[in-house]
């Protein structure tokens, strides 16, 4: 008989900001969006399944489609980071596993002072990416 054993994930804002902490370590080299190791299992490589490229109204329309609520919370960086999470978790091309964001811009996002810099109308670019077995 076989025994199923449920992967344990980390929550999607770990995720996130793993994916983040990534980038901005190889963020001098501008024609890679993710690093090539960023795969930390042997055997394994990066592929992007989705690029995205969200102006303000996308963003608004994306956070309030997957339910994200403001409240009394006025963090719009850990709002978009939530979205962008549903984003590629949900809505990106999931056939070769479940996709984590990877987040390109604008650089007020990516900036040490990203929850008082970033909003929302500054929009966000990326892309959704899984590991792959090396040919």
């Amino acid at each position: 008989m076989f025994r199923r054993t449920a992967r344990r994930r980390a929550p999607r804002f770990l995720q996130v900001t793993f994916a983040l902490t990534a980038l901005a370590a190889t963020h001098g080299s501008a024609h890679e969006m993710v690093d090539p190791n960023w795969c930390v299992e042997e055997g394994l490589q990066p592929v992007i399944v989705e690029k995205f490229n969200f102006d303000e109204k996308a963003l608004s329309d994306l956070i309030k489609r997957c339910g994200i609520v403001d409240g009394d919370h006025h963090d719009q960086w850990d709002q978009v980071s939530n979205a962008i999470g549903y984003y590629c978790n949900v809505e990106a091309d999931q056939q070769l596993g479940t996709p984590v964001p990877f987040v390109a811009g604008p650089k007020a996002y990516l900036s040490k002072d990203h929850h008082k810099t970033y909003s929302i109308s500054q929009g966000l670019s990326g892309a959704c990416a899984v590991c792959m077995k090396k040919p």
